[in-house]
């Protein structure tokens, strides 16, 4: 009996051994995280985890998951996020899946501190000739806020489209605010105000300054210098191509005279000068003043850019 009832003990001690070494294999495996008091706690899920790897990185100043940080970049007074949820720094381009930096000579911050300036200007000038576009053939109050709105926010909206960014009028209600604006202001004043050239000399004010912001908003969310220039150039041209189409006159870009050469000066200066370490404002200035010095000159001698002549074969 003695012999069974130690047995018994002995067996006893050796499970008991048992179930220590299982809690004691399970909370040394790979993921478990003890608490303050040494009491084992659950792994904490992935997507946890990920967050509180992006908080740290954020605040150490390392980089996050993907090479990114962890909180929202902000330029001109806008934060944005990428589709993701996972927000690309100002100056860095995905290339193959990686991120990577582009070789700025200085700040990566290339919305000059006039840009809300250049915005506005080009924002009031398009919608101006959108509305006057749809008050010349007698259209009613309604057509001029339409023709306002697509013309002034047009090109803005595809550039912000291609590079990504959140579509400005959207989250900014000032944008439209002023488009409608515009053509209750066109609606009410008197057609002899808007007679002549003086909606060309304008178009070409507005032209110059879209065409720079265009391209600094581009540069900022980190798009190449050859694509940001462009997108300048789409910034500046698309709201009047669509006006045009709406309105069933030739399109600007298919005319010779020098409207869209006038947007790429602008927009390929204001990249080149970054690019070289001018500062951002000075190379903002001379780029919208190139620009609109081209288009000024186009007015007033009827410059135009030859045309193609297909050549006699044989």
């Amino acid at each position: 009996m003695g012999e069974v009832l130690s047995g018994s003990s002995t067996g006893t001690v050796q499970r008991e051994e048992r179930r220590k070494t299982i809690r004691t294999e399970q909370s040394a495996k790979p993921g478990a995280v003890f608490g303050q008091h040494g009491r084992s706690e659950p792994p904490k899920p992935e997507s946890a985890v990920r967050s509180q790897d992006m908080t740290s990185g954020s605040k150490s100043g390392d980089r996050g998951v993907g090479g990114n940080t962890g909180s929202p970049i902000a330029f001109g007074g806008i934060s944005f996020e990428q589709r993701q949820g996972v927000p690309r720094p100002a100056g860095l381009c995905r290339q193959g899946g990686l991120v990577t930096r582009l070789m700025l000579p200085h700040t990566p911050e290339w919305l000059p501190a006039i840009a809300p300036w250049l915005d506005l200007a080009g924002l009031v000038v398009f919608a101006a000739s959108g509305a006057l576009a749809a008050a010349r053939r007698g259209q009613t109050m309604v057509t001029l806020c339409f023709f306002a709105l697509v013309t002034g926010v047009g090109g803005g909206t595809v550039r912000d489209l291609l590079i990504g960014a959140p579509v400005f009028w959207i989250h900014d209600s000032r944008a439209a605010a002023a488009c409608l604006a515009v053509a209750f202001a066109v609606w009410l004043t008197p057609v002899r105000w808007w007679r002549g050239a003086a909606l060309d000399w304008f178009d070409a004010i507005g032209l110059a300054a879209y065409a720079v912001f265009g391209a600094a908003k581009a540069m900022g969310f980190g798009v190449p210098p050859v694509p940001a220039a462009l997108m300048g150039v789409v910034t500046a041209c698309v709201g009047g191509i669509i006006r045009d189409v709406l309105a069933g006159e030739p399109s600007i870009i298919m005319r010779p005279e020098i409207y869209v050469t006038a947007a790429a000066l602008a927009s390929g200066s204001y990249v080149a000068l970054g690019l070289l370490g001018v500062p951002l404002p000075v190379a903002a200035g001379i780029a919208a003043v190139a620009g609109f010095s081209l288009r000024a000159a186009a007015l007033r001698w009827k410059l135009a850019l030859p045309a193609y002549r297909k050549g006699e074969v044989g």
